[in-house]
């Protein structure tokens, strides 16, 4: 009886070291883009295309400026919104990092940097 008991208790104790040696990892969340109201090719591409990535500006053609002119440029340079790498959200407000963009042009309307920031936040829709 004794010796079984001690069978069943070191079965037990292995049992729950090796249960902790298997560990998983929680999977991260898988983000969804929600495109019911702002994706890349219905609401950015075509503003990109007439306020940023024209000829000699931002159309991947003209050296030192971002390629606003396709979705991995545009997205890119989002994902690493900050003001000392002059990206577009810190330059279309005009804010602390450079001239205003568009450049040459009137200011872009809050309704287009707010349609830029729920592309963003809604997971980078195309």
């Amino acid at each position: 009886m004794k010796k079984s008991l001690l069978i069943v208790g070191l079965f037990a104790c292995l049992s729950g070291w090796y249960s902790c040696t298997k560990d998983t990892a929680v999977a991260p969340a898988i983000v969804t883009c929600d495109s019911t109201h702002v994706s890349y090719t219905k609401s950015i591409q075509p503003m990109m295309a007439n306020y940023c990535a024209y000829s000699g500006c931002h159309d991947g053609n003209t050296a030192g400026a971002s390629n606003l002119s396709n979705y991995i440029g545009v997205k890119t340079d989002l994902v690493i919104d900050s003001p000392s790498l002059n990206s577009i959200i810190c330059r279309v407000q005009g804010t602390t990092c450079g001239d205003r963009m568009p450049k040459g042009l009137r200011a872009l309307k809050a309704a287009y940097i707010d349609t830029i920031m729920l592309w963003k936040s809604g997971g980078y829709c195309n």
